[in-house]
């Protein structure tokens, strides 16, 4: 057993991180205020939770950095998933999605009007609560994520159905999925006094861990079984031209992109049929190496930081990331 892995038995983050009560509290006071027309919509974004990723990356780095996190850490966990929440909101109605974590989506109890306004309230909440720390420097990392997850998504709404290059999906993938594990790294550079390229090169952690985080999404969504809890074959739907598929077409060409995702178009028994050809198992296989190089990039720039507890539960999360990406290509599930 490494260094990283003892570490990684002994400190799981939620160990490590006192303060995630904190930032769950927070959290809770600015998706629950008090007014009264918003608690349905309210009550809904409290029951749906959510693993709090986005804070804990931000959180481990700040403490790998040795900082011991103060107020402006656990403001900046907070809006770090606030941000990504209000996105949700914004994402299911735009994708139509009928389920998240188990639960109907706000737009489908409430309408398009209700949670497109109640995210966007949210948002606004977290700049509120951000700018309340008189950190410009920091608000203006956030502006930026929001302008990226937005355009990130628009360029893929705009694709749709069309045969993506691997670079593009890549780029897209890094601004609307990895620019909120981005942006955790910069800040909490930032916030550690750090020069602008080495708060740069823990943002790029961030970039290759959430990268790698969207691919073992999009491998969900083609291989796993159909669950009441969660949907699967969305993007296929959608006509969302997924790293799987497009490393099918790369390697057997657009013949057999036609023969295997057209004729799937997001239903299971035509996915799990399209997964028993062999082109398609290979192509599944590729886009988990390619995942699993990522992570593996990105591993490269926290282990420049000294030995910690914090840095080993950095390391547990890659692995248990790359473990499940794996499990997902194998076919032994998630």
């Amino acid at each position: 057993m490494t260094h990283e892995q003892a570490h990684s038995h002994a400190h799981r983050p939620e160990a490590l991180l006192p303060e995630l009560a904190d930032v769950e509290e927070l959290i809770r006071k600015h998706l629950a205020p008090d007014e009264p027309f918003l608690e349905a919509a309210a009550a809904h974004a409290l029951r749906t939770g959510g693993k709090r990723l986005r804070p804990v990356v931000f959180l481990l780095l700040a403490k790998a950095l040795g900082q011991r996190p103060g107020v402006p850490h656990i403001v900046v966990a907070a809006v770090l998933e606030l941000c990504h929440t209000a996105s949700l909101f914004h994402d299911d109605v735009l994708d139509r999605a009928r389920v998240r974590r188990g639960r109907e989506t706000l737009h489908t109890l409430r309408g398009n009007r209700e949670a497109v306004l109640y995210g966007d309230h949210v948002l606004a909440g977290a700049f509120q609560l951000l700018a309340d720390l008189s950190r410009p420097d920091l608000v203006a990392l956030m502006a930026d994520l929001v302008r990226r997850v937005c355009a990130g998504e628009i360029r893929q709404w705009s694709r749709r159905g069309r045969l993506l290059r691997r670079e593009e999906y890549l780029a897209i993938v890094a601004a609307k999925t990895a620019s909120f594990f981005r942006t955790a790294g910069v800040l909490a550079g930032r916030l550690a006094a750090l020069d602008a390229s080495h708060a740069d090169r823990l943002g790029r952690f961030g970039e290759c861990f959430g990268i790698a985080y969207q691919i073992g999404d999009d491998l969900y969504d083609i291989v796993a079984p159909p669950r009441a809890d969660k949907s699967t074959g969305r993007d296929a739907k959608a006509g969302i031209l997924t790293l799987p598929w497009i490393c099918l077409r790369d390697a057997h060409g657009a013949q057999a992109l036609r023969d295997l995702y057209f004729k799937a178009g997001g239903e299971p028994d035509a996915l799990a049929s399209a997964l028993a050809d062999a082109r398609m198992r290979a192509a599944v296989e590729e886009s988990a190496q390619i995942a699993s190089r990522l992570l593996g990039e990105g591993a490269a720039f926290f282990e420049e930081l000294p030995r910690s507890p914090a840095r080993g539960a950095l390391a547990a999360l890659a692995g248990d990331l790359r473990a499940k990406i794996i499990r997902l290509a194998s076919g032994k599930g998630p």
